[in-house]
């Protein structure tokens, strides 16, 4: 299938991709309340940043940018 440029970043993603909310689309609500209950919770933490920022998951997840993430965020492990 063809691949197709995102217009916001220029990276490319397949036709099975999921798609990718515009950037700067405001995070689920009940995403924001799940993790002010839970806030080491890191599945909530990814889909809020999946919905804000999608040029950082597709078509890769950029881990370096997650850990950068976390540090501004302050987040501690453990």
């Amino acid at each position: 299938m063809p691949r197709r440029s995102t217009r916001a970043t220029g990276r490319r993603h397949s036709r099975g991709a999921a798609p990718s909310p515009r950037r700067g689309a405001p995070t689920r609500p009940w995403w924001r309340t799940a993790l002010a209950r839970d806030p080491r919770n890191f599945t909530v933490r990814k889909q809020i940043w999946r919905a804000a920022h999608p040029e950082w998951f597709y078509p890769t997840i950029d881990l370096d940018w997650q850990r950068e993430q976390l540090d501004r965020e302050g987040w501690k492990s453990g």
